[in-house]
């Protein structure tokens, strides 16, 4: 039992100072742990052979970061990110170029009925 305990992180002079189900718990949380860091490597390799296959035959169709990995969380997009990175001017121009398109498509809408 000692051995097994080592490799699952458990100091020598730790386990003889742990009960019989302390030790069992320390042991299946270890192998709880292991299997969850396999599943994620399996996971991560999987995404990596899959972007490399687009990445080879179809670099146009290739996902972005947060859709390929969603676990990084979703980036930041609208006017919360920009007004850190762009200046106010940028920013303004951004918002009047939506409104415009925004009329735009409704006059376009119009036309047609």
């Amino acid at each position: 039992m000692e051995p097994i305990a080592i490799r699952c992180g458990i100091k020598a002079d730790r386990f003889w100072s742990l009960s019989y189900q302390e030790i069992i718990r320390e042991v299946e949380a270890y192998k709880e742990n292991r299997i969850q860091e396999l599943k994620e490597q399996a996971q991560l390799a999987y995404a990596q052979a899959n972007l490399t296959s687009y990445s080879v035959h179809a670099p146009q169709k290739m996902p972005k970061q947060a859709a390929a990995f969603p676990i990084l969380g979703v980036q930041e997009t609208g006017y919360t990110k920009q007004k850190e990175e762009l200046p106010q001017w940028k920013i303004d121009q951004m918002k009047m170029l939506e409104v415009a398109n925004a009329i735009k498509k409704t006059r376009e809408k119009r036309a047609k009925k």
